[in-house]
């Protein structure tokens, strides 16, 4: 199952080769762990999902590129899991 957060998102393209898709709505009670990774100047949504990956594992997540807020957690949560850029440095 692949998760996704943005609306722009395609899930057609995915749909098409068979694959579930599932709108992540991360609901957390505090923001501990993304503050610890990030600058809390990000918005409530982005540091949402940041946290709710950071203490659920992130499985098969989509990112687009909709915002800066987006990218940024992009860009953080390979520190932690550094599998998810593996396609970008050609290993599997």
């Amino acid at each position: 199952m692949i998760h996704y957060i943005c609306k722009y998102t395609p899930i057609e393209l995915f749909a098409g080769f068979g694959a579930e898709c599932i709108r992540r709505e991360p609901l957390v009670s505090g923001f501990e762990l993304a503050d610890g990774a990030s600058h809390q100047n990000l918005c409530a949504f982005s540091r949402a999902l940041l946290e709710d990956c950071l203490q659920n594992g992130t499985g098969e997540l989509i990112l687009v590129n909709c915002c800066d807020s987006i990218r940024r957690v992009y860009d953080i949560l390979p520190v932690s899991y550094t599998h998810l850029r593996a396609h970008e440095t050609g290993r599997n």
